[in-house]
C-alpha cells in the first residue's frame, strides 16, 4: 500500500468519523428537544392540576411556554434532517472507503468519485429556509 493510498484512506477514515459524530449530534439534539417540550408540558400540567398556580403563575407560563419554543426550535434547525443527511454522507463514504480497500480502485478514481459526491451532497444541504 503507498503513502497515497494511506493518506487517502486516512482522510476517508476521518470524513467519516466527522459525518457520523455530526449524524449522532444533530439526532441526539433533536431528540432532546422533543424531549424537553413533552416533559415541559407535563410539568406545566401538574403545576396548574395540583399546585396552588397563583402562586406559582410566572414559572408555570414559562414552562408552559417551552413546548412550543422546543419545537419552533428543533423544526427551524431542522436537525432530523440534517442527522439523516449526515448519515446518508457517511454510507457513501464508507463505500469509497471499502472500494478502495477491497475493490482495488485506484486512488485517483476514488479522489474524483469524492469530490463529485461532495459536490452531489452540497446540492442537497439541509439549510434553515424552508421551501413553502
Amino acid at each position: 500500500m503507498s503513502n497515497k493510498e494511506i493518506s487517502l484512506k486516512h482522510a476517508l477514515s476521518q470524513q467519516i468519523d466527522n459525518s457520523k459524530g455530526h449524524a449522532r449530534r444533530n439526532y441526539r439534539w433533536a431528540y432532546g428537544f422533543t424531549l424537553a417540550g413533552a416533559a415541559a408540558s407535563a410539568l406545566a400540567t401538574l403545576i396548574i392540576a395540583f399546585g396552588e398556580s397563583e402562586n406559582l403563575k410566572e414559572i408555570t407560563a414559562i414552562i408552559a411556554a417551552l413546548p412550543a419554543a422546543a419545537m419552533l426550535i428543533e423544526s427551524r434547525l431542522r436537525l432530523e434532517e440534517r442527522s439523516r443527511w449526515h448519515w446518508h454522507k457517511t454510507k457513501k463514504l464508507q463505500a469509497l472507503e471499502r472500494s478502495l480497500q477491497y475493490e482495488g480502485i485506484a486512488d485517483e478514481e476514488i479522489s474524483k468519485k469524492w469530490s463529485d459526491l461532495e459536490i452531489e451532497l452540497e446540492e442537497g444541504w439541509i439549510g434553515l429556509n424552508r421551501e413553502v
